[in-house]
């Protein structure tokens, strides 16, 4: 059930507040200004400010600057139940679908029981449609991760932004008939226009709080010593099916599923996770954040 509940810091987003404040604070050194001097030190000053914590919003989707975000488990409810007696874990997978390492990744996850979420590139889904509808048919579950994956899509405007996801979201529905509950942005970027693309979709936004660096030309015993010690209870773990070395991967993922299994964790499947919606969008299916 959606809570009616007021509060100030569902009035605006993090980025919203974060303009009220810029301005607050310029209309001051506007009416205190002494001196030419003093005014363009103290403007170069709040300027600073303002654009370097501009840009750790947009490197750092937990902060939910511009929307709520998934960053943890917490954020959801799982079969049915806000809390778990058991440590949950969820394995997330990016850039795929890739021909080279995605097979052997399934196979690798079917042998251990594990489930997991793959947050599929669209162009990559219309260019291997049979790898999409395999992650489907042995129980894993498709996001979406914009269709082209570049830098530039975590730029695009509200309509370049609505056509890029949307057209991923065609490309994975024609793959698996399926269309994707989750979104992850290219490099894990966001910007002022993401919420309206996202609600045109229904579609959440998924970081992650454990894992990344895979990718590196690093061995896999090296990379799971790295990961292991960011891994807690709800964890979502990141990692890459497209644009890695098989071996090292395999290797990875292997160590990571044996040292769960051995300390207590629940790897969750993704079909488990039901979204608490007040958490994301609001009775009309609009941002949270009103000012989005």
């Amino acid at each position: 059930m959606i809570s009616k509940s007021f509060s100030l810091t569902r009035l605006l987003s993090p980025f919203g507040w974060l303009n009220l404040f810029f301005l607050v604070c310029l209309s001051i050194l506007m009416f205190f200004s002494i001196s030419h001097v003093t005014w363009k030190f103290s403007l170069l000053i709040l300027l600073g400010i303002y654009f370097f914590l501009l840009f750790l919003g947009v490197r750092k989707i937990s902060w939910n600057f511009f929307l709520p975000s998934i960053s943890r488990l917490s954020s959801v409810i799982l079969d049915g139940h806000e809390h778990s007696n058991k440590k949950t874990v969820l394995f997330t997978f990016d850039d795929g679908p890739c021909p080279k390492i995605t097979p052997y990744l399934l196979d690798l996850l079917q042998k251990r029981g594990v489930k997991a979420l793959f947050f599929c590139i669209g162009s990559k889904v219309r260019q291997f449609p049979e790898l999409a509808r395999r992650i489907i048919e042995e129980g894993h579950e498709i996001g979406n991760h914009s269709y082209h994956h570049s830098w530039w899509t975590n730029f695009l405007l509200t309509q370049g932004m609505i056509h890029e996801i949307e057209k991923a979201q065609e490309a994975i529905q024609n793959a698996t008939n399926l269309r994707p509950r989750f979104y992850r942005p290219p490099m894990g970027l966001t910007n002022p226009h993401l919420a309206r693309a996202l609600q045109k979709q229904g579609l959440v936004l998924m970081g992650w709080n454990a894992g990344g660096g895979d990718q590196k030309k690093k061995d896999a015993n090296f990379l799971f010593q790295r990961i292991w010690p960011k891994i807690k209870n709800q964890s979502i773990i990141l990692l890459h099916d497209g644009k890695n070395d098989k071996e090292k991967i395999l290797a990875l993922v292997d160590l990571l599923i044996r040292a769960l299994k051995e300390n207590d964790y629940d790897i969750l499947s993704p079909n488990r996770i039901t979204l608490k919606s007040e958490n994301f969008w609001n009775s009309k299916g609009k941002s949270l954040y009103v000012n989005q």
